[in-house]
């Protein structure tokens, strides 16, 4: 091959390495975002087998934040449900009397109902080991795993008339909790402070009064005094919530003028403002399709999501979408 052929291919050459690196590093940042329908599982020591109560599990997404979180119960069962879409999820395991776990969550680990089961083993810390710990378990430490950012909540928001009852389904932006001297909850819910009495949050597939639920942790006589349904009718809950938010990879900020649509319909195309935000109430039940569209060419277009609905009445799904800038 003569010099003037050599030199000619050089280029072309060097121009193609540097495609495909380019492609395996932009794969390497990538990765699977899938839908999450429940996440549940048993919590044992491996030294016994026995059950460990008051572990926290945690599904985090790949820029860690929480999606969900809960605490194991005394059989050390845990049951996360509605996750949703994660992206790069994990789930972690949590505790100062033992070594904490974290699993990489990959769609091997879903079953045919898009539910993932976990049994974990975790080892003690030796009593030297342990670091120093605040108290644990308390009213407001457990009312919190059933607020996450993101999802829903339903309020009372009138109960004058006994069995007359109006309900307003709340998104959740931010969450703080506390409590008294005599161990009464305190709630905030989007910078306003409500009344626990007046929250029904999702449990096992239904919206169940919130004091109710923490009954075991403070007297229950104010629920049981109150005449309110321990849990929601059916009629007073909204249509089921297809929302979530589209994220830059990169920046981890939130993309306006994003067109999202449902089943590529222009009827059902929603575009998002400032914060990224996007929402779509679902009328009924099967398999629905989203996707999306980037401002001009900037970001690259993402594959679709399939989604399926199962009921048509108060459910949610949360499913925000990370695009990659084309540069």
């Amino acid at each position: 091959m003569s010099h003037n052929t050599i030199s000619i291919f050089l280029p072309k050459i060097f121009f193609i390495v540097i495609f495909l690196v380019s492609i395996a590093r932009s794969q390497s940042k990538d990765w699977i975002e899938f839908q999450v329908k429940n996440c549940s599982g048993t919590v044992t020591a491996r030294i016994d087998g026995s059950p460990i109560y008051a572990i926290k599990v945690s599904v985090l997404s790949g820029n860690k934040e929480i999606k969900d979180s809960t605490y194991t119960n005394l059989e050390g069962n845990f049951n996360l449900e509605h996750v949703g879409y994660v992206w790069k999820p994990r789930i972690k395991f949590d505790s100062p009397d033992y070594y904490n776990k974290t699993i990489l969550l990959k769609p091997k680990h879903l079953n045919s109902d898009n539910e993932i089961v976990l049994d974990i083993s975790l080892d003690p810390i030796p009593d030297d080991k342990k670091p120093l710990t605040v108290e644990k378990g308390t009213i407001d430490e457990r009312a919190i795993t059933f607020f996450k950012v993101g999802g829903i909540y339903y309020h009372l928001a009138s109960n004058e008339k006994p069995y007359e009852f109006k309900t307003e389904r709340i998104i959740i932006n931010n969450i703080k909790t506390n409590r008294t001297e005599k161990n009464k909850l305190i709630l905030w819910i989007n910078s306003s402070e409500v009344n626990p009495l007046l929250c029904y949050v999702a449990q096992s597939g239904r919206y169940e009064n919130l004091t109710a639920i923490l009954s075991g942790y403070q007297d229950n006589s104010e629920f049981e005094d109150s005449m309110l349904p321990r849990y929601l009718d059916n009629n007073l809950l909204e249509p089921t919530l297809v929302f979530g938010k589209v994220i830059d990879v990169t920046t981890n900020e939130p993309i306006a003028g994003v067109q999202v649509l449902i089943n590529n319909e222009s009827k059902d195309m929603r575009v998002t403002g400032s914060d990224g935000k996007f929402a779509f109430q679902i009328g009924k039940t099967g398999e629905i399709e989203l996707s999306v569209t980037p401002p001009r060419t900037k970001y690259k277009i993402p594959p679709s999501s399939k989604l399926v609905v199962t009921n048509t009445k108060g459910g949610w799904i949360q499913t925000n979408k990370f695009l990659t800038p084309k540069k």
